[in-house]
């Protein structure tokens, strides 16, 4: 409505001024029932998908969402991961967002990690430089 009054026959202001207040209120009764019941959310924006599972595809979701394998693959890979082998669950989130949850012994290290070996390391060299306690 709002582009026929601008690009249209319809060059009215008033067609114009009325098209875009429809929109915006149509917009906010929407957006208004889908936060009001979690149903009406899940039904306007959709549900998380599992595509994968403990390393392996799940094809009927693959191949209900149209998904190739080797897309996946490459987001898998974007997070870290080598393959879907080292993943516990990959989830196509209804914003199209992918989360990878990795396998614990194929999670990349962390600064916290870093410091725990770090200070490790700083212990056994203590022990070496001073010898070992007595118990």
């Amino acid at each position: 409505m709002v582009q026929n009054a601008i690009i249209g026959q319809d060059d009215s202001l008033v067609g114009g001024v009325l098209g875009a207040v429809v929109l915006l209120a149509v917009d906010a009764v929407v957006v208004r029932a889908a936060t009001a019941r979690a149903w009406t959310w899940r039904a306007l924006n959709g549900t998380p998908t599992v595509l994968a599972r403990d390393g392996r595809y799940l094809g009927p979701a693959l191949r209900r969402l149209a998904v190739r394998r080797s897309d996946v693959d490459v987001l898998i890979k974007k997070q870290g991961a080598h393959s879907v082998a080292d993943t516990t669950s990959v989830v196509l989130e209804p914003g199209g967002a992918v989360l990878v949850e990795m396998r614990p012994d194929r999670r990349p290290a962390t600064s916290a990690d870093a410091a725990a070996l770090h200070e490790r390391l700083r212990r056994i060299e203590e022990l070496l430089e001073h010898g070992r306690p007595q118990p």
